[in-house]
């Protein structure tokens, strides 16, 4: 089911107005503006797991800076303050609860990619404890529930944006499907640059075309970057983000650079149930170090080197496995030529 708004046809609540709309939510960051209000709408009655709201919009030449607000009322309460930063090249996130605004979030696993004199659509899921946020078709952030959706009952548009429509819908899965979003594939014996045609984009999500089955090997090769907090790779069904994937293995890598102390996490999650983890106390990673991380399966173990040397030997958890059909990467790394990544038997 969906309900659209095309801004033709749906007119402003505050047109012909300027709503001086103060961005408070995080003035330790930036200075306040004031943002006029292009579009105002009335949330769907029942904000449930699955619905999403998608936004087109076009950016203008002077904009520094817009907002988008999920609302109790339209000078109430805010479950979510989502407010990219053109120049700053960051999107923050925030809630008003009693009035007050909370502390923002400003990280995301993805690259700003916003720009003034462009288009671009936003899609907000909602589903059993957070908002997910995918800007045209790539997943770029979550905002967990600070109160229930179900007291949202506005949508505001802020700043010097045009909003091209406004539309609510169902979905079985996210991200959503978006036109120039093109599937990575990585096929038996190519590396990945064959496929993606250079430097790698992260978070990735690469489609193994023929499974990882008994025998076959994943190698990742790259490069940790400077400041780094981590980063994280499983071997997942679907590249869906919602609902949650099983991942037969996920290998997190967490750096704590102050104490010098690095650790690695091994483990797998079945039917929205994690295992017990195993945990590798000593990391030898350094930032801006290079890496080659192998993954060979057995008949019942992954077995995981990290440059040459054995790093665990994880027991497969489910007679599912083959059903691995996706790589995915995120965190602090960079991949590009001569590093690689590629799959043989």
């Amino acid at each position: 089911m969906s309900r659209c708004h095309i801004l033709s046809k749906a007119k402003s609540k505050r047109k012909g107005t300027c709503a001086k709309v103060e961005c408070k939510c995080d003035r330790n960051i930036c200075f306040c503006e004031t943002l006029h209000a292009p579009f105002t709408d009335k949330l769907p009655e029942n904000l449930t797991p699955g619905t999403c709201i998608v936004i087109d919009g076009l950016i203008k030449e002077d904009c520094p800076r817009f907002a988008i607000n999920l609302a109790c009322s339209e000078e109430g309460d805010v479950g979510l303050h989502i407010n990219p930063r053109l120049f700053q090249k960051f999107i923050s996130r925030n809630c008003r609860i009693n009035g007050k605004w909370q502390v923002p979030e400003v990280t995301s696993i993805a690259k700003f990619q916003l720009a003034r004199n462009q288009s671009f659509r936003m899609s907000i899921l909602i589903t059993t404890k957070e908002f997910l946020i995918a800007i045209d078709g790539k997943h770029f952030c979550g905002y967990v529930f600070r109160f229930s959706p179900e007291h949202l009952q506005i949508l505001q548009v802020l700043g010097s944006i045009k909003v091209l429509k406004v539309d609510y819908q169902d979905l079985e899965e996210y991200p959503p499907e978006f036109p120039t979003v093109v599937p990575v594939v990585l096929t038996m014996g190519k590396n990945l640059f064959a496929a993606s045609g250079g430097e790698v984009d992260l978070p990735l999500a690469a489609f193994l075309a023929k499974g990882f089955r008994k025998d076959f090997q994943i190698e990742i090769n790259g490069k940790i970057k400077m400041h780094p907090c981590g980063f994280f790779l499983n071997l997942q069904e679907t590249s869906r983000v919602w609902p949650l994937p099983n991942l037969h293995l996920h290998i997190n890598f967490i750096f704590n650079v102050k104490q010098g102390k690095h650790s690695v996490l091994v483990n797998s999650r079945i039917d929205e149930v994690w295992r017990d983890a195993v945990i590798v106390p000593r990391l030898y990673l350094q930032p801006t170090s290079v890496f080659n991380i192998a993954i060979h399966r057995s008949s019942e173990n992954f077995i995981i080197w990290l440059d040459g040397e054995l790093l665990d030997m994880f027991e497969i958890a489910t007679t599912n496995v083959d059903l691995i059909d996706t790589l995915y990467i995120q965190g602090d790394i960079s991949i590009y030529p001569p590093m690689n990544i590629t799959i043989r038997k």
